[in-house]
């Protein structure tokens, strides 16, 4: 449904699981382009491609909605990738940009709920503080996440939600190094799903 770089989206429709799936990788603020050293602009550009992605996704989840027949109220749409900004960055929270919240939606409040952002800095066994280290002082960042819907917040599993190691990959692929960041995991649970007369 969507195909334009740097996001994709395509609609995953298996029985008692549909969930539009949008994948990103967003500009690294470390990168920046050689045009690009001025760090204001630099920052209000990737503001101005984040908003753009968003907007891009906010069009495609009626269309897929309509497509597969299926009612607004069961429309699950998960946003997930590299988005190389932190979890409360301006482009993630704001309504103009993904309007991703921290804590669980109640009502209509925000489109998205960002349950990674509460694993920023804890340390839990099998955990790591971030998905990403950089600088002189070794930070961490929380640049790769998941974000949910009301409709597919209802599918996700909790528990299941986590940062891993690195080694986790190393040790199923060792020849293969993908990522410099630290996977996310988590599993969405099959509902019900009602189609439209």
């Amino acid at each position: 449904i969507i195909e334009r770089t740097p996001v994709r989206g395509k609609m995953l429709y298996l029985p008692q699981l549909c969930v539009f799936i949008a994948a990103l990788h967003l500009k690294s603020r470390f990168n920046p382009e050689e045009n690009e050293n001025n760090t204001e602009v630099f920052e209000q550009n990737r503001f101005v491609e984040a908003t753009d992605i968003a907007s891009i996704i906010r069009e495609a989840v009626p269309m897929a909605a309509e497509a597969y027949n299926l009612t607004k109220k069961d429309m699950a749409c998960v946003i997930v990738g590299d988005f190389n900004m932190n979890p409360w960055e301006p482009a993630i929270i704001n309504p103009e940009g993904f309007d991703a919240q921290l804590i669980k939606p109640q009502t209509r409040s925000s489109r998205y709920y960002n349950p990674f952002a509460a694993l920023w800095g804890d340390v839990l066994p099998g955990q790591i503080p971030g998905t990403y280290r950089h600088g002189p002082e070794s930070r961490w960042h929380l640049f790769d996440y998941a974000l949910f819907s009301r409709a597919s917040v209802r599918m996700l599993d909790m528990e299941f939600l986590r940062v891993e190691y690195t080694r986790l990959v190393r040790a199923l692929w060792p020849d293969f190094n993908p990522s410099d960041h630290a996977p996310v995991l988590f599993r969405l649970r099959k509902k019900s799903i009602t189609k439209q007369g």
